[in-house]
């Protein structure tokens, strides 16, 4: 029996019997024959290429490191006292909250299982997870979340909470170490924002007196439950400010392993300083651009992602002074009449979003809350603007006067 010939045999077979071919043709026919062939091959790899990337499936894996960059430093990494977006940036990344805000504005249960409100909108209850843990292995329970609240209430603080007003007037209770009672006075759809909020370990803070709460060393290496655990703190030689610092991820947070496994936050002075560090490929990305920042970076070819944050501006009407503002007609009429796409693209050059209420991630219905908040949805035109505000005045009663101003006679003050 003949063995079958090694591939290597195979090939040299073939190239024998391929060049007698090849020898016996014109100069210009081997040519065309030498680029049929490598178009052949060519296209050949592109298909494959194409058919493979469609077949695989991209999988992340833990591990890497990333270098952000911030403006300001933090002094107070505690979610209950944090007050620059640096210590709210550093609060978000080593605390978690009973929910979490997603990138859409949604909110899903971060150490809560799950959460059931009654059907007069004023109770909310709170289940936690299982094996949920603080980054120092001690297990959370139900009287975190109560010792938290009451440190934000607690007038004794040096330091007064800037979420104090959010919780004056909640009952909280704790039937049991897995579960959360809250009590309203009053229906608030908004409640469920102030279950982000971050929540601190009692086992360590209970320790630290009122007057030493806004000093204590765990404000600058805190111990919290989040995505990352702080591992080092590198501080400035001589001021002994932070300088970055370096957070790993941490194993067993609500939502798994992170698959950045080392995160360095490096803290700048101002934008300009921001934006050389980068340059520099000092840090490999940075956030929270001014405008006219982030248009030259994308000029320049760099990549910029854009995600809504929870800063909003507004222009507010003071009743005290002008009572001509308690008309909820007028402070529609005024709310129809704004162009809010000409101030984003004139104000914040394009990066920003109009919205039609007081919140964030609100659909752009009309919508009247019970606080008397008016919104109106955007219309596109100067002209539809103007027609519409004109409408709802109009409607409400006011009139043209004959210097063309609207007017309305007062029926109980006959004027």
């Amino acid at each position: 029996m003949q063995e079958p010939r090694p591939q290597s045999d195979r090939t040299r077979g073939t190239l024998r019997n391929i060049l007698p071919i090849l020898g016996r043709l014109s100069l210009t026919k081997q040519a065309l024959f030498v680029m049929a062939l490598f178009v052949f091959f060519a296209s050949s790899f592109v298909i494959i290429t194409k058919i493979i990337d469609r077949l695989l499936i991209e999988i992340p894996r833990h591990g890497g490191q990333l270098r952000e960059g911030i403006i300001g430093r933090p002094r107070f990494i505690n979610p209950i006292i944090a007050k620059s977006d640096a210590d709210r940036d550093m609060s978000e990344l080593i605390y978690s909250g009973l929910l979490r805000p997603t990138i859409g504005g949604d909110l899903i249960p971060d150490l809560a299982q799950d959460y059931a409100i009654s059907d007069d909108g004023m109770t909310y209850t709170f289940t936690l997870k299982d094996d949920i843990v603080w980054h120092d292995g001690v297990a959370i329970t139900s009287d975190d979340i109560l010792f938290t609240i009451d440190k934000v209430r607690d007038p004794g603080l040096a330091i007064k909470s800037p979420r104090r007003a959010s919780w004056e007037g909640v009952e909280v209770t704790a039937p049991d170490a897995k579960t959360v009672v809250f009590k309203l006075k009053q229906p608030y759809a908004p409640f469920l924002d102030n279950a982000t909020m971050g929540i601190l370990p009692k086992h360590i803070w209970q320790n630290v007196p009122d007057d030493e709460f806004d000093v204590s060393y765990y404000n600058i290496e805190p111990i919290g439950s989040g995505p990352y655990r702080v591992k080092s703190v590198v501080r400035d030689a001589g001021k002994g400010l932070p300088r970055y610092y370096d957070l790993t991820a941490f194993k067993r947070y609500t939502f798994g392993e992170p698959y950045i496994t080392d995160l360095r936050i490096q803290f700048f002075g101002n934008n300009q300083e921001l934006a050389q560090a980068f340059s520099d490929h000092t840090i490999d990305q940075m956030h929270t651009l001014l405008p006219e920042e982030a248009r030259a970076l994308e000029y320049a070819g760099g990549q910029v992602s854009r995600t809504p944050l929870p800063r909003i501006f507004a222009l507010y009407f003071n009743q005290n002074q002008q009572p001509i503002f308690t008309d909820k007609a007028v402070r529609k009429a005024l709310d129809a009449a704004v162009d809010k796409d000409a101030i984003v693209a004139k104000v914040l050059d394009g990066y920003g979003k109009s919205i039609d209420g007081p919140l964030p991630f609100l659909p752009d219905l009309a919508t009247s809350t019970a606080s008397g908040t008016v919104a109106v949805q955007n219309v596109a035109t100067g002209t539809d603007r103007i027609n519409t505000a004109r409408a709802i005045l109009e409607k409400a009663g006011w009139t043209l006067n004959a210097a063309n101003l609207y007017e309305k006679v007062d029926k109980k003050k006959k004027t």
